[in-house]
């Protein structure tokens, strides 16, 4: 009878309603999860960041989402296969950063409190992201330097890069492909490209990205690794009082599949 009932439940779950239905709870249970490792962090190391390329960095509460989970930058493993990236874009100083999908302001804050450029654009579609930016640029002291932008159109953005050095972070789900283009980067010669390339939504996208600056740029692609628990700092995991396989679910990085980013820098 137990397996009768399995079987009848397994089957259950190849109809769409069902798979709906299934998914949707866990992926609440998941978030839920998430939710409380993160504000387990938050209430025994403070709202600032301890570890990671912006350790130090302030976020205030905010009303969560899918998107807005901040579990993985509090435990330090946030697209940590930038990390080396980052740290060299620390070293250098740059007259305008143009932050393209900038969601809850953690590059455009991140680098506005560590001075790396005179002006910050956080370009992004979403008002209630803009306003997670203004919230956390307002946290860490640095709202003047950052102007927050809408949706990044092609036309408007080419009116926008000028000349001197520039950095654009562009992480804006396929769009790339309009937006780093030479009409658009009119002069691109002094601009560095760190770029987060979405072949799932627009096939070839790396590939032609690459075809248009190997000519005057070097490009470095670095691909998305899986996460694992030693990449938390030990000084924060053995603090944590959860499974292994719940912190294992927290700090995983929903992506669809394997993707990469492109680090494009001129050429001497």
């Amino acid at each position: 009878m137990k397996e009768l009932i399995r079987k009848l439940v397994l089957r259950s779950m190849d109809f769409s309603p069902f798979k709906k239905v299934f998914r949707a709870l866990a992926k609440q249970d998941e978030l839920h999860n998430s939710m409380q490792i993160e504000r387990f962090v938050r209430s025994h190391f403070g709202a600032a960041l301890t570890t990671g390329p912006f350790a130090g960095l302030t976020y205030p509460e905010i009303n969560h989402s899918g998107e807005q989970i901040l579990v993985c930058k509090y435990l330090g493993t946030f697209e940590r296969e930038l990390f080396p990236v980052i740290g060299k874009i620390l070293h250098k100083r740059y007259d305008v950063i143009h932050n393209i999908g900038s969601a809850d302001g953690y590059y455009s804050v991140g680098f506005a409190r560590h001075g790396v450029a005179e002006r910050i654009v956080a370009w992004e579609m979403l008002p209630s992201m803009q306003k997670t930016t203004s919230s956390v640029a307002q946290a860490n002291n640095v709202a003047g330097k950052i102007e927050i932008r809408g949706i990044c159109e092609p036309s408007v953005f080419a009116k926008e890069v000028s000349n001197g050095p520039v950095l654009i972070l562009a992480d804006c789900e396929g769009a790339e492909d309009d937006l780093l283009t030479p009409e658009v980067l009119r002069g691109f010669a002094s601009v560095d490209i760190l770029v987060e390339c979405h072949d799932l939504f627009n096939p070839g996208v790396t590939q032609r990205i690459i075809d248009r600056f190997k000519g005057t740029h070097d490009i470095e692609q670095v691909w998305t690794e899986l996460r694992t628990l030693d990449q938390i700092p030990e000084r924060l995991l053995k603090e944590l009082p959860f499974s292994p396989i719940l912190i294992s679910r927290a700090i995983e990085e929903p992506r669809l599949y394997r993707q990469s980013w492109l680090w494009i820098t001129p050429r001497a």
